[in-house]
């Protein structure tokens, strides 16, 4: 019987110890059910041995953040900041396509032309 039949997590959703989200409150609540589990398991150093490298998630009771979280959070906030096309060819376009802080370059051309 390996040590994974033996984990206090067992048959929890492990969804539970690889929080994902764009508010650091309620990454901070995830960690802390989880931890909670954890700090009642007997096999936590053997969680935390069989760790792989550059994993996030909670493992063995502690805390590895996902080195790519940042990225898809700051990805994810500026996604939601941006107005959203509601149909039609601008909908496709922006799905495909999503902005990037600041106006792009042929857009500042374009306006400058408009104005002359």
């Amino acid at each position: 019987m390996g040590w994974q039949e033996r984990a206090a997590c067992r048959g929890i959703d492990p969804e539970l110890f690889f929080p994902v989200s764009t508010t650091f409150k309620l990454v901070e609540i995830q960690i802390r059910k989880a931890v909670r589990i954890c700090n009642d398991c007997p096999v936590r150093a053997e969680c935390a041995a069989d760790r792989p490298d550059n994993a996030g998630g909670i493992w063995g009771g502690v805390y590895y953040p996902d080195p790519w979280q940042r990225h898809r959070a700051r990805n994810a906030a500026e996604t939601a900041a941006q107005p959203a096309a509601t149909d039609g060819p601008a909908a496709l376009v922006a799905a495909l396509f999503p902005r990037r802080p600041g106006p792009a370059p042929f857009t500042r051309r374009l306006e400058e032309s408009a104005t002359a």
